[in-house]
């Protein structure tokens, strides 16, 4: 996937993601580097496909945004 990550909804800031091998395993996330805001960890299964689909998920929560249309 070569998604654009769009910029923090709180700050504006750039936004990067990471990964780390972590005790439960492989996690995934999307941070801000300029507030610190993320998304939370993904952890796939030790393989690519997982890999793949938890990659997709991180970068979908970040990029997703409440519609401008909607009705307070």
């Amino acid at each position: 996937m070569n998604e654009i990550l769009k910029p923090c909804p709180f700050c504006g800031g750039k936004a990067k993601a990471y990964m780390a091998h972590r005790e439960m395993g492989l996690t995934l996330w999307v941070e801000c580097q300029k507030c610190s805001a993320k998304t939370i960890g993904y952890c796939p299964n030790d393989d690519l496909d997982s890999f793949e689909q938890c990659k997709d998920l991180a970068l979908k929560a970040w990029n997703k945004r409440v519609s401008e249309n909607t009705e307070s």
